[in-house]
């Protein structure tokens, strides 16, 4: 009797134990899958649509997107578009009532998630899908695109790179700028500044120019060229007139908001009414023919914070 106690709880033990190591696998089984990085997640449902298994992959592809979405686990927009994308194939691919619709959705999403989105060749995407990604993709673009978006409107500032500018306050040079989007490329743009000295009426700086900026992109840094007339006032005595020829940047967001810079690469002053030269922002700068009326100015950096609308 005491023989046959003693085997039945060695079996309830030995039962116990199974049930708790089974329990331990399950978890670190699900710990696991968890801890897989989103990248081998796409890699895996990529691979379930190139196979043909589009009901597991639409499975895994809804689950990671409700993650996604949950914010449980952390995934790049990168990543998402690329979601979206299958979302768009399978929904062509079952072609059901409304897929069109369901397509094109998908698509935007896909867009606005990654803007630099390769969807692939006609070679790996149906015609009609590879249509309508590229027809949203560019509709979506051109409404964050300059012509949709014509005004900016910002804070400017000057800074001459000069040791000179911890001595000389009037080298900073803060005020406004205000541009017009006249094509994708081209902005005819205004900036007026004031030199950061006392009385601060005494001088002031005004430039207006055209920018020309040939790869803007949302989201990406274009770079262009930019040729102004600039003049000054200093001390209400001494009037410049300029012709400022340079490079230009511009970074912005699709929300409007922008970051933008100029270096000046040459400019030509026509000074007027110079009585001495020590009234002059000590400028980097070359007399023409030892006069001090015409000379080359030079290494000039203006910055720029802006909306644009």
């Amino acid at each position: 009797m005491r023989s046959r106690r003693i085997r039945c709880a060695i079996l309830i033990l030995a039962a116990l134990t199974v049930g708790v190591s089974a329990q331990e696998e399950g978890r670190r089984v699900r710990t696991e899958s968890e801890e897989v990085e989103p990248q081998q997640k796409l890699e895996e449902v990529e691979a379930l649509y190139s196979s043909g298994d589009y009901d597991r992959c639409a499975e895994l592809v809804d689950a990671y997107l409700e993650e996604a979405l949950a914010s449980r686990t952390y995934y790049p927009r990168g990543i998402i578009a690329r979601f979206h994308r299958l979302k768009a194939l399978l929904a062509y691919a079952y072609r059901e009532e409304g897929y069109r619709e369901e397509v094109d959705h998908h698509l935007l999403e896909a867009t606005s998630y990654d803007l630099d989105l390769q969807i692939g060749t006609a070679s790996e995407v149906p015609l009609y899908v590879l249509e309508r990604f590229t027809a949203i993709q560019e509709e979506y673009l051109s409404d964050y695109g300059k012509t949709a978006r014509r005004h900016s409107l910002g804070l400017f500032g000057a800074l001459v790179l000069e040791p000179t500018v911890i001595t000389n306050p009037a080298l900073l040079q803060p005020g406004l700028h205000y541009a017009y989007n006249l094509s994708r490329s081209l902005s005819f743009a205004v900036d007026v500044r004031v030199p950061l000295q006392w009385p601060l009426w005494n001088s002031i700086r005004g430039q207006t120019g055209i920018v020309w900026m040939p790869g803007f992109r949302v989201e990406k840094i274009g770079m262009g060229l930019s040729a102004f007339y600039l003049f000054g006032l200093d001390n209400l005595e001494t009037y410049t007139h300029s012709i400022s020829f340079g490079g230009n940047m511009e970074l912005v967001s699709r929300w409007g908001l922008g970051l933008g810079g100029s270096a000046e690469l040459l400019r030509v002053d026509l000074i007027f009414g110079l009585a001495d030269e020590t009234e002059l922002p000590e400028y980097k700068s070359t007399s023409i023919f030892g006069e001090s009326f015409l000379r080359l100015v030079f290494a000039n950096i203006n910055l720029y914070v802006f909306f644009t609308f």
